[in-house]
């Protein structure tokens, strides 16, 4: 098939249509000019997607019908933040631009899952927002955890690196409900400090 061969391999065009991969801008261009379409029409088709997506995984942050205004009067934060990760292409650019180049490079962007929110502990839901995604290395079948806990506490807590390994701990609890693991899934946490002081305690 002609698409296959202008816009990647065959299994790569089946985990497009399966969900499994994200249609890239490269790829839209690609299928775009294959099909003599505008490459924004098949961008928009995954953004529509990942919205869709998002709305079941954060029923109640990410409005259905409702204005986004109207959503957010209520803890505006979390949701401002929830709606703009959900989208996959702002999520890539804000892990690319802050994680170690080794890492960035091994990974499979394409892939990128969000997987929810929802492994905070309550006392710090005015405080805490947390987005979890999954995605897989470059030609590989092994994947990895890519969390990201927003932290809007005025001033730096020096206990947080301890809350991190409950999350942690809850995130992998998670992952044993959906299919057998023969070992624990990697986790790259990472912390995103909106307070107004400098982050003083150690990032180990």
């Amino acid at each position: 098939m002609n698409l296959v061969c202008q816009a990647g391999t065959k299994k790569h065009i089946e985990d497009i249509v399966n969900g499994k991969r994200a249609i890239s801008k490269t790829t839209a261009k690609k299928i775009a000019k294959n099909l003599e379409t505008k490459t924004d029409y098949w961008i928009d088709l995954q953004i529509k997607y990942d919205m869709y997506i998002a709305k079941k995984l954060l029923k109640g942050i990410i409005p259905e019908n409702d204005a986004i205004e109207k959503v957010m009067i209520n803890n505006p934060h979390d949701k401002l933040i929830k709606i703009v990760f959900s989208d996959r292409y702002e999520a890539v650019k804000f892990f690319q631009k802050n994680m170690p180049y080794h890492l960035i490079s091994q990974i499979d962007w394409d892939t990128l899952e969000l997987e929810g929110s929802k492994f905070i502990d309550d006392e710090f839901k005015d405080s805490e927002s947390d987005l979890l995604y999954s995605v897989y290395f470059e030609n590989s079948n092994d994947k990895c955890f890519l969390y990201l806990l927003f932290e809007h506490q005025s001033t730096p807590d020096k206990w947080l690196r301890f809350r991190i390994i409950k999350y942690k701990t809850r995130i992998w609890d998670e992952s044993f409900k959906y299919k057998k693991q023969e070992m624990l899934i990697p986790i790259l946490s990472m912390v995103f400090y909106i307070g107004s002081g400098d982050w003083n305690y150690s990032p180990e």
